[in-house]
């Protein structure tokens, strides 16, 4: 695991304290809501939305690094290949990840790296996408899943738009829950109830919305 220093701490610890995007209040209710499904197995959790005006990174990071503070062992996985933008929020290289595991049939225990907040740890999106089969692609995900799954109490997966991503729609059958994210005044209720219905004709459970209110 690669090594991150503290010189994005303040900036990000700001950044997530800011209640113009996302009120605390709603990153709690959904905290509990995952806490009371946590087991003693690892839970993935996809983080989506019904369309591409939301600011999902933010999001996530607010999710897992709560997690995080909670004790638990948080790994985030940035998988929108096509706008990466985890990375950004720490500071640190997009060289290789989730691209590279699946699409490169890399190791991704080996492309993890380390962060400035105690028990939180990412997979950064990687900038290569290769021309799999869906088949090969399926097996790729599950092999990845799987291995992210090792060592880590919680996995967040922040996804792409859903409908519009067939990633998004393969890995959420290695998930347990989703959270979809919606911006207000401008996702469509029609475009968040039928991805919420999307979800659960997949089998999954949709742990909660959470509002975008600004930025």
């Amino acid at each position: 695991m690669f090594k991150a220093g503290d010189k994005n701490a303040k900036n990000l610890s700001k950044a997530v304290l800011d209640e113009r995007y996302v009120s605390t209040e709603q990153i709690r209710m959904i905290q509990l809501r995952v806490q009371h499904f946590m087991g003693k197995d690892t839970v993935n959790i996809m983080v989506t939305s019904a369309d591409d005006k939301v600011k999902k990174s933010l999001l996530a990071v607010k999710l897992s690094m709560a997690m995080a503070e909670q004790g638990k062992k948080v790994l985030l996985v940035d998988m929108d290949t096509g706008k990466p933008s985890i990375h950004r929020w720490f500071g640190e290289s997009n060289r290789s990840g989730w691209a590279e595991a699946v699409y490169g049939g890399k190791k991704a225990g080996g492309l993890i790296q380390d962060t400035f907040q105690p028990g939180l740890y990412t997979l950064m999106a990687g900038n290569g996408r290769y021309g799999l089969q869906d088949v090969l692609l399926l097996e790729e995900v599950k092999r990845t899943a799987a291995e992210c799954r090792k060592n880590f109490d919680l996995v967040i997966y922040h996804a792409p738009s859903y409908r519009s991503s067939a990633d998004a729609q393969l890995v959420v059958h290695e998930c347990d829950g989703v959270i979809i994210t919606a911006k207000t005044g401008k996702t469509k209720t029609a475009d968040l109830l039928l991805t919420r219905k999307e979800i659960e004709k997949s089998g999954n459970q949709v742990f909660g919305v959470i509002l975008q209110t600004g930025g």
